[in-house]
């Protein structure tokens, strides 16, 4: 069976690397995980920014505390998916700069893979009022991001807008 080690009376599922998403704004960043097999994803929290090291400091506590191997990040392309855009520009450079502060605090930094965001925030506060849910859709839009990329990756879709590697 795909996805399971061995075969025989005891199957144990396969482990994936955990991944944390984020959804960078002005003002908030949404972060999402998946679990370790790959069946979903969480919405962790919305950290309100206050200093961009503060900020920093709390995403990679949050890489160590639930041992993150890769990081996604939404990027936000044009509507038509034809370009960047001046805000595309901003999130690569907020991602160096995150970059940096992990080789700083960090034993191991980890990669920033770059994943179109389009329209994560608008169908995030679809599901939430669905659901019946109030409150910040940051985080929902992050997990909603982290949900595309995986799925990619299970069809194998090369799809991407790049990565920072340590």
């Amino acid at each position: 069976m795909a996805g399971y080690r061995g075969y025989g009376q005891l199957m144990t599922p396969e482990l994936k690397p955990r991944l944390m998403a984020v959804d960078v704004g002005l003002t908030k960043i949404g972060i999402a995980l998946n679990d370790s097999l790959w069946l979903g994803t969480t919405p962790l929290e919305v950290l309100t920014r206050t200093s961009r090291k503060a900020d920093f400091a709390h995403l990679c506590r949050l890489l160590d505390r639930y041992e993150v191997a890769s990081v996604i990040c939404g990027l936000p392309i044009s509507d038509h998916g034809d370009g960047e855009t001046d805000r595309t520009a901003y999130i690569r450079e907020w991602a160096r700069r995150w970059m940096q502060a992990q080789r700083h605090w960090l034993e191991q930094a980890r990669p920033v893979i770059f994943w179109d965001e389009r329209w994560t925030t608008a169908a995030a506060k679809i599901a939430q009022r669905e659901a019946g849910c109030r409150g910040p859709e940051d985080a929902v839009a992050a997990a909603l991001i982290l949900e595309a990329y995986m799925r990619a990756r299970e069809r194998s879709d090369p799809r991407g807008w790049g990565r920072i590697d340590p």
